[in-house]
């Protein structure tokens, strides 16, 4: 993870149901007790897929 001040930003690809907890330690070496489990559960879809053919023709449109 990425940590700003007291921010922490990251991402990670879930690839089935599971659970995580946010295990955090400060520069002292003092962690929290009993993290909160976090439940997730997997949608398995297809990745996005698009197709141009050509570009549309450009119209002008009039001020009304």
């Amino acid at each position: 993870m990425k940590i700003n001040g007291k921010k922490a930003a990251g991402d990670f690809t879930i690839k089935e149901d599971g659970q995580l907890a946010i295990q955090l330690q400060d520069i002292r070496g003092i962690t929290n007790r009993n993290p909160i489990p976090f439940y997730i559960t997997a949608i398995h879809d297809l990745k996005p897929d698009i197709t141009v053919y050509q570009p549309e023709q450009v119209i002008e449109l009039g001020r009304d």
